[in-house]
């Protein structure tokens, strides 16, 4: 009995319902984060901390081919890019959002979900470019 009770109310607290499909968690506000809400909404990232989290990726292998290299280019190429403390926290793996929170770490991330992480941020940066 205490089974029965002890687990409901724990996937309650943890913001899932057996009842939602099959336990899969709800995002506080909708679908306000990425990777089912591992991540946070990077359409506020700007050009300096996307640059930075990019290098971030390229170094650590996470991201390859021209594709990449070339969006990477492309951002620091905007004047100051690399002399920011965005482009610093993003190049140790932080992610900065602009919107008053902490910034965000890829290593919080296990590997896949840190390389689905670097694909968003170049979509990111690529949106950035354009």
């Amino acid at each position: 009995m205490l089974f029965r009770i002890v687990v409901p109310l724990a996937l309650v607290c943890a913001g899932m319902s057996p009842a939602n499909g099959q336990g899969i968690p709800k995002l506080p506000g909708g679908a306000s984060g990425l990777l089912g809400g591992a991540m946070p909404n990077l359409s506020s990232v700007g050009v300096p901390n996307a640059a930075g989290v990019l290098e971030y990726c390229l170094q650590n292998k996470l991201l390859g081919g021209t594709g990449a290299s070339d969006v990477l280019g492309g951002l620091t190429k905007v004047p100051g890019t690399k002399s920011t403390p965005e482009y610093s926290a993003g190049a140790a793996g932080n992610i900065i959002t602009g919107k008053g929170g902490a910034p965000f770490s890829l290593d919080s991330l296990p590997p896949d979900l840190k390389k689905q992480g670097c694909d968003l941020m170049l979509k990111q940066g690529t949106s950035l470019l354009h």
